[in-house]
């Protein structure tokens, strides 16, 4: 506010809790308790539509919620598809050829995997 600015002073009513509010925010931000009051006053906004602003958010959520809703149940029928009894084979065989071939790579490993066990050769 500019220093010229002329103030008028005006005696306004105000309940005990309001006054307490208006002296700690006054201590916290080191300002007078008239810049409080004027602050508050330029912050205001009588235009500002709360159900409007509300209604937005409330579409925004609702969306939001849609859309992990269809992100879950996609995620669902992916798990349902890795689960299945033929994923489940797939994977079994893939990870016995890749043994088999590792052991076909290295039969001395083989070998000592059978006497660690103690199985007859």
């Amino acid at each position: 506010m500019p220093a010229r600015e002329r103030l008028n002073r005006r005696h306004w009513l105000l309940a005990p809790e309001q006054i307490d509010t208006v002296r700690q925010i006054s201590e916290r931000e080191q300002i007078s308790g008239s810049e409080v009051v004027r602050r508050a006053i330029e912050a205001y906004d009588p235009n500002f539509d709360c159900e409007r602003e509300l209604e937005a958010a409330l579409e925004v959520m609702g969306e939001s919620i849609r859309d992990t809703r269809s992100q879950l149940a996609a995620l669902r029928e992916r798990l349902d598809e890795t689960t299945s009894d033929a994923y489940r084979e797939r994977l079994r065989k893939q990870s016995r050829d890749e043994v088999r071939a590792h052991f076909a790579a290295h039969p001395g490993e083989l070998d000592a995997l059978a006497d660690y066990f103690g199985w007859q050769r």
